[in-house]
């Protein structure tokens, strides 16, 4: 997942990953884990 995040977002896919990851969130909530490697690249 590093190197995927490393890239340059497509013009339109930053607002599209952001409302997925906010998805993500809401529905992981018991996987601390899992939402701290999106939190340590800063999304």
């Amino acid at each position: 997942m590093g190197s995927a995040i490393d890239l340059p977002p497509e013009p339109g896919q930053q607002e599209d990953f952001t409302a997925y990851l906010t998805t993500l969130r809401a529905g992981q909530k018991r996987e601390r884990n899992l939402m701290k490697i999106p939190d340590r690249h800063g999304l």
